[in-house]
């Protein structure tokens, strides 16, 4: 009995401990900052892995930059499994304008 109690208390612990090391992928750790840093002057960007995706949601949901007028590329496959993932905007606060390509398809 005794030992299934161990058994069980190691695997939450471990458990739990998988669930900390996954965060958000809004979290500064798991964005590119420096993805569209020149926002203002530049009129296309290109997606190539989940940490510029991330810094893009943070920039329409925190920064609530709308894209307008600009044209995203996704450049590559993405998984995004590894942390939790936080719509892009939202109805009520911040919207995504801006033009959309998926390996260059609308």
């Amino acid at each position: 009995m005794l030992r299934r109690h161990f058994t069980t208390a190691i695997f939450l612990l471990l458990a739990v401990a998988a669930i900390a090391q996954n965060g958000n992928w809004s979290d500064a750790q798991y964005r590119d900052r420096y993805w569209a840093k020149d926002y203002a002057n530049s009129s296309s960007f290109i997606v190539n892995n989940e940490t510029d995706f991330a810094q893009f949601a943070y920039m329409v949901n925190e920064e609530h930059k709308t894209f307008e007028g600009k044209t995203v590329r996704l450049g590559n496959e993405l998984s995004m499994a590894r942390n939790k993932w936080t719509p892009i905007g939202s109805k009520e606060h911040h919207y995504y304008c801006g033009r959309w390509l998926d390996n260059g398809e609308y």
